[in-house]
């Protein structure tokens, strides 16, 4: 998950190398959940079948092909095709990891789903910060932070060689499309609407912290990495410190903050203060973080084991839609007025979402 987020902190410098505005940085960022959505629709379950350990190398290895193809990308259209690769693997790895997380921890699925959900939280928190440090301390600044991050996601794929086999299920299809039975429509319309509520914020701020940055006077690589990384370290540690919340708690309650940190960002972005930005930031990640992790932990209680992989897949196919969508829609409000009544379009369709959870979530 490091790698989700590492163009992020360098997209001012890829508008002035590709001469593209908002519009061509939010095509480069949803090249990555396109890439990510059509491999669930296709291989959601795929680990289900072949089992996770080769499911996750063989996922890290596309993951690292992406990297590769980012790190000497020439164009705006190799920049997305690269982002759509890079989707490819995480979508592999992501779903087998997270299945395996759920079998394995010792405390149950409920633990496992928790644990998991803090770890990508993390993994994308670090992503933007360990980029843009890279970028501005070592020589190649648009090839070096793939380098760097390619390398780390060698670690896990090292790991995952020398594990012990996991269960598979041999004779099914390997391509098959990813549903959810008729009985649990109710509740995971309720997962899918809390976990949208995180990846509108990691959407928008994915692709427009820089944007956010400068509109508080902060220029420079790192410096443009900074809001998303607070944003999503604040995501990890709302997860970590409301692991005992009942789920329905967590997500209305944390789209109810995360409508309050919309708007103070909105208010702090208008009137120029990297203060008043910095606590908005807190206060959205902590409320999104909330969300996710009801979302998360109410999957993990509905989820059949059989179908556990496939469930993930149809669960992970609404963050990255939201996540490309969000970016995508959100470029000609930025370019034609400020990304202030982005912030404040982005918080009413908070209100929204929360609204429908509040309607649909099983009471706890």
């Amino acid at each position: 998950m490091l790698a989700s987020f590492t163009p992020t902190p360098l997209y001012p410098d890829y508008q002035e190398l590709f001469d593209i505005g908002s519009g061509g940085v939010s095509l480069i960022f949803a090249g990555y959940p396109a890439g990510v959505v059509f491999c669930l629709t296709l291989l959601g379950g795929l680990s289900d079948v072949i089992g996770r350990r080769r499911t996750i190398l063989f996922g890290g290895t596309v993951l690292i092909t992406g990297l590769m193809l980012l790190s000497v990308a020439p164009s705006l259209g190799v920049m997305v095709v690269g982002r759509f690769i890079q989707g490819l693997g995480v979508a592999l790895v992501s779903t087998a990891a997270a299945s395996a997380l759920m079998e394995l921890h010792p405390k149950g699925v409920e633990a496992g789903s928790q644990f998991n959900t803090a770890s990508v939280s993390l993994g994308v928190a670090f992503g933007p910060l360990v980029a843009g440090l890279v970028a501005d301390q070592m020589p190649n600044p648009l090839r070096s932070p793939y380098w760097v991050v390619a390398l780390m996601v060698l670690v896990p794929m090292v790991l995952a060689a020398f594990s012990p086999r996991t269960p598979r299920t041999p004779g099914a299809p390997l391509v098959r499309r990813v549903r959810v039975p008729r009985e649990l429509a109710r509740p995971f319309v309720a997962s899918a609407a809390a976990v949208a509520i995180t990846n509108l914020c990691t959407g928008l701020m994915g692709a427009f912290s820089p944007e956010v940055a400068r509109s508080v006077g902060w220029q420079g690589s790192t410096l443009n990495g900074v809001f998303v990384s607070v944003l999503l370290f604040s995501i990890a540690v709302a997860q970590m410190a409301g692991g005992s919340w009942p789920p329905r708690r967590a997500m209305v309650g944390g789209g109810m903050v995360a409508v309050t940190g919309w708007a103070l960002l909105a208010v702090g972005s208008f009137v120029g203060s990297p203060v008043l930005a910095l606590v908005a930031v807190v206060v959205l990640g902590a409320g999104t973080g909330a969300t996710l992790l009801g979302s998360a932990a109410a999957m993990s209680s509905w989820a059949p084991p059989e179908r556990r992989a496939e469930l993930y897949a149809a669960w992970l196919l609404v963050p990255f839609t939201t996540l490309g969508l969000s970016a995508f829609l959100a470029a000609p409000l930025v370019a034609s007025t400020s990304v202030a009544f982005a912030l404040l379009g982005a918080g009413a369709l908070t209100v929204g979402l929360t609204a429908l959870v509040r309607h649909t979530a099983v009471r706890t």
